[in-house]
């Protein structure tokens, strides 16, 4: 198995575990980092994508992010463990013996180490778009990328 691979088996077995842990919730959770076909342009990279997925779309954006780390750890921590968020639900309702304290800095170490080794020398954007039917209730999309490599890290949430 080659580096990438590897890479992106282990950020895509934590994220499938995140969205278990999250089941805990009443919402369904969807992340997932998935490679894509490259392109030299990002943004013809990630609407070809959405073209594959037969996700229709009008106003697409993307952002560079340099650095592209702060972003990516502020949407890994405010997506993978909503049940914990206050906000997000009445903690008196907690099954305490299901539902424990995370170290949020220990937990997103691993994945952050992995996205960085797969990152290298890729630029990262955020990209946002306006779906014309359903796409999910919230989300955040980011891609990976360079001229040899492209990576759709999606973290979203339906009801």
């Amino acid at each position: 198995m080659d580096k990438h691979a590897s890479l992106i088996a282990k950020i895509q077995g934590f994220l499938i575990a995140m969205e278990q842990i999250n089941v805990k919730t009443n919402h369904g959770y969807t992340f997932s980092i998935d490679p894509i076909s490259p392109n030299p342009d990002p943004a013809v990279c990630i609407t070809n994508a959405l073209n594959d997925q037969s996700i229709e779309f009008t106003d697409l954006k993307l952002e560079h992010l340099d650095p592209w780390r702060p972003a990516v750890k502020s949407c890994l921590s405010r997506w993978l463990l909503q049940f914990q968020e206050p906000e997000n639900c009445d903690r008196s309702l907690w099954n305490h013996e299901h539902l424990v304290e995370v170290d949020r800095k220990q937990l997103l170490q691993p994945p952050l180490e992995w996205l960085n080794a797969l990152v290298g020398t890729c630029d990262v954007y955020e990209f946002t778009m306006h779906p014309v039917d359903f796409y999910e209730c919230d989300w955040n999309d980011f891609l990976i990328h360079s001229a040899e490599s492209a990576y759709w890290l999606h973290l979203g949430v339906s009801d």
